[in-house]
C-alpha cells in the first residue's frame, strides 16, 4: 500500500514538473531515445487525487557497477592460489607492481597508504609463501614467512579475500590468523 502511494506521489510530481526551468533532471532510467516529452494539455478542472497511470511504475535507478567485484563466478581455487603466490613473489623488491595487486579498499584500510606500505616492505629482506590453499569463490589461506632486515623471522597464517578487477584478481582483505617467530 505504501509503495502504491509513493509511486502515485512520484508520478504526480513528475507530471506536474514538465518544464525545464529551475533545475536539472536526472537521466532517464529507460532506454528511450527521445530527449523531450510533449507537455500535457492544460485542464480546466483538477482532481484532488494524483493522476492514475497505467504505464509502468517508476523504478529506482541501478547504481553503477563497482570497479571491483567478488572473484566468485570465474576464479578457480588454483587461480586464487596463484594470485596470492604471484603477489608475494614480487616483494619486497617490486613494490609498485605489488601495490597494483591490492584493491583500492585494501590500499586505504589495511595498507593505510602507499608510504606506509613502502615503509613496511623496505623492512623486509625476504618473503615466501607456503601451504597456499584457495577456496572458491574468493578465499585463500596461506602461511607467509617474513625475514626482516633486522634479522627477525616471523611466520603468519593469513586468510585473504580476493576480488576481480577485469582479468586480474586483487587482494581485498587479509586477516592474520596466527603469528609466531620462525
Amino acid at each position: 500500500m505504501a509503495l502504491l502511494l509513493l509511486a502515485g506521489a512520484v508520478a504526480f510530481l513528475l507530471s506536474r514538473n514538465t518544464d525545464t526551468s529551475g533545475g536539472t533532471a536526472a537521466p532517464p532510467s529507460s532506454g528511450a531515445t527521445s530527449s523531450s516529452k510533449p507537455k500535457p494539455t492544460p485542464s480546466t478542472s483538477r482532481s484532488s487525487s494524483p493522476p492514475t497511470r497505467t504505464a509502468t511504475a517508476p523504478t529506482t535507478p541501478t547504481p553503477p557497477p563497482a570497479t571491483t567485484a567478488p572473484a566468485a563466478a570465474s576464479a578457480t581455487p588454483q587461480e586464487l592460489e596463484r594470485a596470492v603466490r604471484d603477489y608475494y613473489a614480487l616483494l619486497p623488491d617490486d613494490r609498485d607492481a605489488g601495490w597494483k595487486r591490492l584493491s583500492p579498499r585494501y590500499q586505504q584500510t589495511t595498507a593505510t597508504d602507499r608510504e606506509t606500505y613502502d615503509a613496511f616492505w623496505k623492512s623486509v629482506d625476504k618473503v615466501s609463501t607456503h601451504q597456499v590453499r584457495g577456496s572458491a569463490p574468493d578465499s585463500v589461506t596461506a602461511t607467509v614467512r617474513y625475514e626482516f632486515t633486522d634479522g627477525r623471522r616471523v611466520e603468519e597464517v593469513t586468510s585473504f579475500t580476493l576480488v576481480r578487477d577485469g582479468d586480474a584478481l586483487l587482494i581485498d582483505t587479509s586477516t592474520v590468523r596466527s603469528s609466531r617467530p620462525a
